[in-house]
């Protein structure tokens, strides 16, 4: 993006402050030695800005050896220099990701690393426009690019924020960076070493800026001392392992708007900044003195895409059993709750992400009066399999109740009520009415979770998602845990028969990741887990696997059989596959993943049986921690 368009759009001046600015000079930064160490430009740079007396309330701290101890396992980021309101106390935790106001990333002459690639002013042809990478591919700068997006991942979820500014500077260059959950917006470099009147601007308008502009959610409110001692009573139950602040959070209601007390969320987005980007809390309703569970998300908007909000209201109205009851919510209102980054994609100057790619998402949030449980919190393994049998009642009732479609049965979205005695399938936000899914998939990706996705959504992405995608998903979700949390004849191996099964996947350039072979000949063929595997100890739970494995076989086989028919008549007739699929009748009425049916029948022989182990049948982390795999990321 241009500079100047970029402080027009993201930084915009009123009157007063353009009056007020002073003239900057452009060799303010042009006498700072040129160093080959990183860490030795932090205190001149710093001194330099301090200078220009351009940081209004904020100050300029080098991070770069402190890693914040309050964050996440695994999420020890160290920004080289941190930006925070001067009235933060940096002096003995440096790094506060909950109290940034920018971060910076700096390199020396000797490693740039620049993360981009300015286009030329003119290309000469079209086909060198097309062709033109401004991401950068070289392995240094792709790990520059990697280290900003982590840094905003991190940020974002430690703070309520709508959008957050990072500054790069490659010395002589620098790049100002606008992150949201849909992407980033990166300004062309400028050399500011002899402009630096356009970073010294920048700043200037940064310390100008509210704290909505800045990015900060102006529905978020640091909790009055009062208010921190309530939460901290009532919402002990989830006290979080890291130190946390409370915050009153707004939610709208019908009328009115309620406010809750969070503390700290049992579930956020540690591994993307862009996409949903979902947290969850626990809460007490101030209106209610009650508790609730929140949710904080950013949904996709487009056409036929449905609210989570409106897909609870119509569950409820309907009964569908072991749903969340919505209490109150929707999206919130004003023009800063929105993602910007796709309104860019059209731009000329854009030679990054494809517009159709992008799509605009809103913040949403509403309570629930449902907290649950982590299915792997299990304490038998009969509590843990009538869970996902109260989750399938529920995919069954929103299918054939109100002809909704969950799409994204994973380990995440099947709990344990917080007595344990049942299950809940949460987390609507993917779910769609049937009737209105007749024009394909609702976005160019999968709807899902990739570990528990079917193996036709795994081979092609924009394959309409169909009930049986879902009975599927439900059989990994049951295969995943047995797999994980028990005892079986295959526990040396878990760690191989996880990654192949469920993490399979090729890397192609032009279409994306692609998988499903891992699940297609564990369903076909007995691979990784043979035809002899066992629970130990355990029949009905391994007679109940074998089952629904020999379903999807019969449903495997039967569209193999139908493609060959599609492939066969395509080329007699020498017409298109598409014309030949209308022409080729695919009865599947009489397979036993044709419906709900065969598949309520199993859980209930299943759970029927008298001969469930009572002893010792608690869930235990069979997949060893130095082992572990991305996977955790999802099932945990």
């Amino acid at each position: 993006m241009p500079i100047h368009d970029f402080m027009e759009q993201f930084l915009p001046e009123t009157d007063e402050t353009l009056e007020a600015r002073p003239a900057f000079s452009d060799v303010h930064f042009q006498d700072m030695d040129v160093y080959k160490k990183e860490t030795d430009m932090y205190g001149p740079f710093i001194a330099l800005v301090n200078a220009a007396g351009v940081l209004g309330n904020d100050k300029l701290i080098d991070t770069s050896e402190w890693p914040d101890p309050d964050s996440e396992p695994g999420q020890k980021g160290k920004p080289d220099i941190s930006q925070y309101d001067r009235g933060v106390d940096t002096t003995t935790n440096h790094v506060r990701f909950q109290e940034a106001q920018m971060l910076w990333e700096l390199k020396p002459p000797n490693k740039t690393n620049d993360p981009f690639e300015d286009p030329p002013e003119k290309f000469a042809s079209d086909e060198a426009r097309d062709s033109f990478l401004f991401e950068a591919p070289a392995a240094g700068r792709s790990q520059c690019r990697g280290q900003i997006a982590y840094y905003g991942t991190v940020w974002c979820a430690r703070q309520h924020r709508l959008h957050c500014f990072l500054i790069w500077l490659g010395d002589p260059y620098v790049r100002f960076i606008r992150l949201d959950r849909e992407g980033g917006i990166v300004s062309r470099r400028f050399n500011f070493r002899t402009q630096g009147s356009v970073l010294l601007e920048f700043l200037w308008r940064f310390s100008h800026l509210t704290p909505t502009q800045r990015g900060w959610d102006p529905t978020v409110h640091l909790a009055t001392p009062e208010e921190e001692a309530l939460a901290r009573e009532k919402l002990a139950e989830w006290a979080p392992t890291k130190e946390r602040q409370v915050f009153k959070i707004d939610i709208p209601g019908e009328g009115a708007v309620h406010q809750v007390l969070a503390w700290g969320p049992i579930s956020q987005p540690l591994h993307s900044l862009t996409g949903r980007a979902t947290k969850g809390y626990p809460v007490w309703d101030l209106s209610t003195n009650q508790l609730a569970f929140l949710k904080d998300s950013w949904r996709a908007v487009g056409p036929d895409l449905e609210k989570e909000s409106d897909i609870l209201r119509t569950l409820n109205e309907h009964n569908v059993r072991n749903v969340p009851t919505i209490l109150y919510g929707d999206d919130l209102e004003g023009p800063e709750q929105i993602t910007l980054t796709q309104q860019y994609a059209t731009e000329l100057w854009n030679l990054g992400a494809n517009p159709d790619d992008l799509c605009l998402r809103r913040h949403a949030r509403f309570a629930m009066d449902f907290i649950g449980r982590h299915l792997q919190t299990f304490t038998s393994s009969k509590q843990f399999l009538k869970a996902i049998f109260d989750a399938f009642i529920a995919h069954q009732d929103a299918y054939e109740r109100c002809g909704i479609l969950h799409r994204d049965v994973s380990g995440n979205n099947v709990l344990l009520t917080r007595d344990g005695t049942g299950g809940v399938l949460n987390d609507w936000d993917l779910a769609r009415t049937v009737s209105k899914m007749e024009n394909g998939a609702r976005q160019p990706s999968r709807s899902g979770t990739w570990q528990f996705m079917s193996v036709k959504i795994l081979r092609r992405a924009d394959s309409l998602h169909i009930l049986q995608d879902d009975l599927e998903s439900f059989s990994y979700v049951v295969l995943y845990f047995t797999l994980r949390y028990m005892k079986h004849t295959k526990t040396a191996n878990v760690h191989l028969i996880l990654k192949g099964i469920f993490e399979q996947h090729l890397e192609y350039k032009n279409s994306g990741a692609i998988g499903g072979d891992g699940k297609s000949v564990l369903i076909t063929y007995d691979a990784y887990i043979e035809n002899d595997f066992s629970v130990i100890g355990n029949e009905p739970l391994t007679c109940f696997l074998d089952t629904i494995r020999r379903a999807l076989r019969s449903w495997f086989w039967h569209h193999q059989m139908l493609n060959d028919r599609i492939r066969n008549l395509a080329k007699s007739k020498k017409i298109d596959p598409s014309e030949a699929a209308l022409q080729v009748p695919n009865d599947t009425s009489a397979l036993d993943l044709h419906d709900h049916k065969m598949m309520v029948l199993s859980f209930q022989d299943a759970l029927s049986e008298s001969t469930w182990p009572t002893e010792n049948d608690y869930a235990v982390e069979y997949l060893s921690l130095k082992r572990g795999s991305p996977m955790d990321d999802i099932a945990t």
